[in-house]
């Protein structure tokens, strides 16, 4: 699943059940991320949406900003998938990135994090997919991050039996909203946000068109491309991802799990099986990053050699 088409990515990631997919068809004005019924994960893989940006309604300024190129918007599975293991979905995510590192042809452009504003309670799961995400961007990419919130109730909500008691004890559900909202800022995301990020609420198919915008807005500042802590660990270093800072906080909670007396004969067949795809990832990921390096300092010789040639001939004109 790789596009060789010149692109402009952003991917949008979160925990499951944030509203990725819904997000995604908001801007493509159709279904064409899977949104599930039911508690379990539709986003199995990564899935590359490719936008039409012209049914968007962007301001033309910002259409500019893609400079021909085609917007792309990818799906990820959550890392506390309910249909897949961490260590996978992270090396999915690490095998993709790894792919778009340094490439001109597919450039990332920004990332989307989005979070459930009607989760009363930051779970432990919540906690650690927050932080495995942080530590996959880095800080340097903070600042072409957006933390967006989805499933804002109504500012008049309907009210019953229930919701008036739930009311006089809590507020409203947009009270709670807000008051979840100013947590968020204040706790969980405030390393991110003093780090550049910056916060979204999304409450409307226009409100994700300006999201989009922003993250188009952000490109404009810069010619530097985005690289994100887990890129330059498993390319430019050469780490395995359980090694990268990312894959060390999964690490921990997968040998809790694995190791643990109420393990059954069924369950280490499954972790055997695990096991043996991760192995299969990591050769891909170690491959992938000699090949990026070895085309690197092909390209870095080639220039070096055309400075000194073209230079000698500038200088006997």
């Amino acid at each position: 699943m790789y596009l060789l088409t010149t692109s402009t990515t952003c991917s949008v990631m979160g925990p499951t059940g944030a509203g990725k997919s819904t997000f995604i068809n908001m801007i493509a004005g159709e279904d064409q991320a899977k949104v599930g019924p039911t508690m379990e994960s539709e986003t199995k893989e990564l899935k590359p949406i490719i936008i039409d940006v012209q049914k968007m309604g962007l301001d033309p300024s910002r259409l500019a900003l893609l400079n021909g190129k085609r917007l792309i918007l990818l799906d990820t599975p959550g890392f506390d998938d309910t249909a897949g293991h961490e260590a996978v979905i992270l090396r999915r995510i690490a095998i993709w990135l790894a792919r778009s590192y340094k490439n001109k042809q597919q450039s990332l452009g920004g990332i989307i994090h989005l979070h459930d504003i009607t989760q009363s309670k930051m779970s432990i799961s919540l906690k650690r997919s927050l932080e495995v995400f942080s530590c996959l961007c880095g800080d340097s990419a903070y600042r072409r991050i957006a933390l967006g919130t989805t499933k804002w109730p109504p500012s008049e909500s309907p009210a019953g039996p229930q919701s008036t008691r739930a009311k006089k004890t809590h507020g409203s559900p947009r009270d709670q909203a807000e008051s979840r909202f100013s947590q968020l800022e204040t706790m969980y995301w405030k390393d991110l946000m003093k780090s550049g990020s910056w916060t979204y609420r999304i409450e409307t198919e226009e409100h994700a068109s300006e999201l989009v915008g922003l993250i188009l807005d952000e490109l404009e500042k810069t010619t530097k491309e985005l690289e994100l802590q887990i890129q330059k660990e498993v390319v430019d270093e050469g780490k395995a991802v359980p090694k990268t800072k990312a894959g060390k906080i999964l690490e921990v909670s997968r040998n809790r799990n694995r190791y643990g007396a109420s393990m059954t004969e069924e369950d280490r067949e499954v972790e055997r099986c695990i096991q043996a795809e991760l192995d299969e990832m990591d050769r891909q990921l170690a491959e992938l990053a000699t090949n990026k390096n070895k085309f690197s300092r092909v390209s870095r010789s080639f220039k070096r050699l055309a400075t000194r040639v073209f230079g000698s001939v500038c200088c006997s004109c």
